[in-house]
Formats: structure tokens, sequence, C-alpha cells
């Protein structure tokens, strides 16, 4: 049985499905990464499984606990750190000695 499991998972935003049908389990000791284009729902899956957002369909599972549709609920152990827009300091050779909240690549 899988840590986390995410089953037939959906979400709706008026007319756009932002989820249709996430599928997939998360075991002790696995990694998973979540990537895709701006747009392709990854935060909104997030969302989700943090207990921010009600899925339209399918279930949630952490352990033996479970929720769907009904009740957001949050799992315990998931957290979210919010974006950051502040540009990354150069670690490049040419930005030595340059103020570190200067970006100098580009």
């Amino acid at each position: 049985m899988s840590l986390l499991a995410v089953n037939e998972v959906s979400k709706r935003f008026g007319g756009v499905n932002a989820l249709a049908g996430v599928t997939f389990g998360v075991d002790q000791g696995d990694v998973l990464g979540i990537i895709g284009p701006n747009g392709a729902g990854k935060t909104t899956l997030l969302n989700c499984i943090s207990g921010l957002y009600r899925p339209d369909a399918g279930d949630i599972r952490w352990e033996t606990a479970r929720w769907a549709r009904s009740s957001a609920g949050p799992v315990l152990g998931c957290s979210q750190a919010p974006r950051s827009a502040r540009p990354i300091p150069c670690s490049t050779s040419s930005g030595w000695g340059r103020n570190a909240t200067t970006p100098c690549c580009g």
C-alpha cells in the first residue's frame, strides 16, 4: 500500500479541466517530481493533496486516511513553500564581486 495514493482525481474551474483522472502512488522512500508547462495543473494537484482544494472527482489517501469530494482534508506532512519572484544571484565567475541582490546573468 502506498503512503500517498491519488486515484482518478479531477478538478475543474468553470469550463477548464485543470486535472482529469490523475492517478499515482508514492511509496516510502520514493521521490516524486511533478513537471509540466505553465497551466498544466501542477499547483492544482498539490493544492488538492494538501487539502486547499477539494477534488471534483476521485480520492486521495495518506496511509489509511481517505478523503474525497465531500471534505477537503490536509495530508499530514505535506506543505507548500510560497513562490518567490526575487532574482537568484549569479554564481558564475563573472558574477563574483557584484552585489548579491543584483542578478548578473544574461
